[in-house]
């Protein structure tokens, strides 16, 4: 009874997105130890082991095995099993957003494009690991992340990380993969959500047969980072439409201004969607709607939260 009210008030805690992620994270952490304590009373009663041995207590079985080794896998295993050392070579500060350039110390990460990592930052203060969306493309030879101003940390990123810092990069993360789609592809930002589409236009060479039309959403055109690198691959490549929505203009990412400026039915394309959480769930919706199957849906999360 202990253990599941522990239980319940470190999800409670967890859920908490006003609590820094620096206090988060431990938070999250003691979840896998109260689950433990849970399985391990669990174990601990007479009737289980006659249960045991039915189909129903083999899957329970099962899936507290799966949790118990998940849950060491993440404290001991993956962190370890991942680990390069970068030095920070440059930091570009941009409008509202800063670009961390590093470059390795040893071997370098092998990552696809639009893939992400946890980045942690050696030193007094920087305890913690981030995730953030490698916008660097595969054999560039620096690793760049861009982080937008969003918390204690990425604030802290901004206003005293310095070049010539250690950095410990753990990855890559994710399968944000949009060479698996169809020919007819549709990547819609909103602001920070670049970041993955950032990747993978960098990685494209011209001759690529995919149509793509690239909507980047932002709040006015100042937000809207790496804006002129984007025409400027757009023109080179060829088969990628850029369309910039500014919301104090009056143009929002929205399914009725798709099906006015897309030159095919909506249920044509393959869909790869990133942003704020409100955004993408309406888009969503709508999309599904309009007749476009859920398996051309594809999202990335926005926040790791």
């Amino acid at each position: 009874m202990i253990a599941m009210i522990l239980l319940v008030l470190s999800l409670a805690l967890a859920l908490n997105r006003k609590i820094s992620y620096s206090r988060w994270r431990p938070m999250h952490k003691l979840m896998g130890l109260v689950y433990g304590l849970i399985i391990a009373h669990f174990m601990s009663a007479p009737a289980v082991f006659v249960e045991i041995f039915r189909a129903s207590g083999i899957l329970l079985l099962l899936a507290a095995i799966i949790g118990v080794l998940s849950f060491l896998y993440s404290v001991f295993g993956m962190n370890k099993r991942t680990a390069l050392r970068y030095k920070i070579a440059a930091i570009n500060h941009l409008e509202r957003a800063t670009e961390v350039m590093l470059e390795p110390l040893g071997a370098a990460l092998k990552h696809r494009p639009s893939q992400f990592a946890f980045v942690e930052v050696q030193g007094k203060g920087w305890s913690e690991p981030h995730p953030f969306t490698i916008s660097s493309a595969p054999g560039e030879g620096r690793l760049r992340f861009t982080m937008k101003v969003l918390g204690d940390w990425t604030r802290k990123v901004r206003e005293e990380l310095q070049p010539g810092g250690e950095v410990i990069v753990r990855g890559p993360y994710g399968r944000f993969d949009t060479s698996k789609g169809g020919n007819r592809q549709i990547w819609l930002a909103g602001g920070i959500g670049l970041t993955p589409f950032l990747s993978a236009i960098r990685a494209m060479q011209p001759g690529d047969d995919r149509q793509i039309h690239l909507i980047y959403a932002a709040r006015e055109a100042r937000d809207a980072i790496f804006l002129d690198e984007l025409k400027d691959r757009a023109a080179k490549l060829g088969n990628v439409t850029l369309v910039p929505l500014f919301s104090d203009e009056g143009n929002y990412a929205r399914v009725d201004m798709m099906k006015v400026k897309l030159p095919d039915p909506l249920n044509t394309y393959d869909y790869y969607l990133c942003g704020p959480r409100p955004m993408v769930d309406t888009l969503m919706r709508d999309l599904k709607t309009e007749g476009v199957a859920k398996t051309r849906i594809h999202t990335e999360a926005f926040e790791f939260r």
